[in-house]
């Protein structure tokens, strides 16, 4: 779903499947994992997030997916959605 208010996406992450670091110049994000387990880069800070656990990220926070340890499924919100407010930083 994506309206100019808010995009919300549904992700399966496979196992040795990374998304390398990123961040989004303006608005806010929300990921929560529905099954699963991942480490994920929040803020330089590594982080394991499994069944229920969430994270928040305001603008300009860096974030990666650096390790998927098991089928995961993910629900993210980002608001406002805006195209190409996604700046990779290890391209």
């Amino acid at each position: 779903m994506k309206t100019s208010e808010l995009e919300v996406k549904y992700s399966v992450l496979q196992p040795g499947e990374t998304q390398g670091t990123h961040f989004h110049p303006q608005g806010t994000e929300i990921n929560f994992i529905i099954h699963g387990k991942v480490k994920y880069l929040i803020g330089g800070e590594e982080r394991i997030l499994s069944d229920g656990d969430f994270v928040f990220m305001r603008s300009n926070v860096d974030e990666a997916v650096l390790e998927v340890y098991e089928t995961t499924t993910m629900l993210s919100a980002r608001t406002p959605s805006l195209p190409e407010n996604k700046v990779i930083k290890n391209a």
